[in-house]
């Protein structure tokens, strides 16, 4: 059985988590206050969000939102199909957002890179802003944990819906229930390691196994 320690891999869930998740959540509205302002002055209709692995499903599941809820035009990219495939329209009214934990992903700062040069609006979201071309090179900057980073999409896509007046009563819905996810997170943490540990005792044997989902749970499976 594969043993981790939760001090050296930064990606598994740990009590530290509620905290960071919290103090997320009092902060994010302020660290997308400048995007939304850009949003609304140049009337930005796409949306491209680039990411790979989590970030890739964070970003996939904002679109899901999206593509559900609003009017809005939103794709989401690997890093290389970005690269390999940039939107030729994109400009001013195109906002692509690049996500990272490092910020330092090969094909998510030449994406960077290569949509700043087209004139696309970027934004950046990875761990912090210094040291790392994605936070420091892109025209707007949020700090996001790889926990927060869905957060951070998902008050992106609500906030917009609510500025065109669309699906505003979901949207205030999933804001305010964004509120409960350091307790929810706690909870899960409190009381379900030592029972997930029992369950995988019967498959610590098995090669491979499958993971079967739908709708916006999709991405969190690949």
């Amino acid at each position: 059985m594969l043993k981790l320690n939760k001090e050296e891999v930064h990606f598994l869930v740990t009590a530290e988590m509620k905290k960071e998740v919290a103090d997320f959540l009092e902060a994010v509205d302020a660290k997308i206050a400048p995007v939304l302002e850009y949003i609304k002055e140049n009337q930005v209709e796409r949306v491209c969000f680039i990411g790979c692995g989590s970030s890739s499903a964070a970003g996939s599941t904002a679109k899901y939102l999206a593509d559900k809820y609003t009017t809005l035009t939103v794709n989401a990219y690997t890093g290389w199909e970005f690269v390999d495939s940039m939107p030729v329209y994109g400009d001013r009214k195109t906002l692509a957002v690049f996500i990272s934990q490092s910020g330092t992903t090969e094909e998510i700062v030449e994406g960077l890179r290569k949509a700043r040069n087209q004139g696309f609006m970027t934004v950046g979201v990875c761990n912090k802003r210094e040291d790392n071309p994605l936070g420091m090179e892109a025209d707007y900057h949020a700090e996001a944990m790889w926990e927060c980073q869905l957060v951070a999409l998902y008050t992106l896509i609500a906030r917009m819906a609510l500025e065109r007046g669309e699906s505003t009563e979901i949207m205030e819905k999933i804001l305010s229930d964004m509120k409960r996810l350091p307790e929810v997170l706690g909870h899960h943490i409190e009381n379900f390691e030592a029972k997930a540990m029992e369950m995988t005792k019967p498959l610590r044997n098995l090669k491979g196994f499958y993971t079967v989902s739908a709708s916006s749970m999709v991405p969190s499976c690949l």
